[in-house]
């Protein structure tokens, strides 16, 4: 983690445009992970946000991210 500016946010928007998209919602909290934590490398809150093809990379570098269910 280099800054956690934007953490937050740019996982919304990758949650949302997933879900824009069509993608269920596993798939779509998979983007809103991955473009996370694609920012938190970087400095400031917009700087490491994924466009379409640097958020296949990540996903398929990152093959692992999935998202759990919580039992209650």
């Amino acid at each position: 983690v280099v800054e956690a500016t934007g953490a937050g946010d740019s996982f919304a928007t990758g949650v949302t445009v997933a879900l824009l998209k069509g993608l269920p919602l596993v798939e779509a909290l998979r983007w809103g992970t991955a473009n996370s934590a694609n920012v938190i490398g970087e400095i400031g809150p917009q700087k490491g946000l994924l466009d379409r093809s640097g958020m296949n990379k990540m996903l398929r570098k990152h093959f692992t991210i999935k998202a759990l269910s919580v039992k209650h």
